[in-house]
């Protein structure tokens, strides 16, 4: 009486169907070939990309090279003008303001630069340049 009313905790019917469903299942060949080509290609990108940051790395340090490079140049651009600046200043006795007006180093020639002059052609060319170098 008592085992009608108790059922066996265990059925070898339970026991397959717990196998069957948590066991893994084996792959088949197919499967496996489409997962070893799918690795291949993981790592193919890798080296790809590890290839495209050791091509971006050379590009930076080109790049930072060229800057230097860049601001030699304009460092030794602005020591010319200055230079070319200095030396019109003394070849022609005035000092170029910020304003573009001309302040005389020589007090003996006003009549080139004063407001006063009446004619533009007393004024010689090389002290209407302005230099714009900064």
């Amino acid at each position: 009486m008592q085992e009608k009313l108790d059922p066996p905790l265990l059925d070898e019917n339970m026991v397959a169907e717990f196998l069957k469903r948590f066991t893994p299942l084996p792959a088949s060949k197919a499967k496996e070939e489409e997962i070893k080509q799918l690795k291949r290609k993981f790592e193919e990108q890798e080296v790809k990309i590890k290839e495209m940051g050791r091509y971006t790395r050379m590009i930076l340090e080109e790049r930072d090279e060229l800057r230097k490079d860049r601001q030699e140049a304009w460092d030794a651009l602005k020591e010319e003008r200055k230079a070319l600046k200095n030396m019109t200043e003394r070849k022609n006795g005035y000092r170029m303001l910020s304003r573009g007006t001309k302040r005389r180093r020589d007090a003996g020639a006003e009549h080139l630069w004063s407001d006063e002059s009446d004619s533009e052609e007393e004024i010689p060319r090389e002290m209407k340049i302005k230099y714009h170098a900064y």
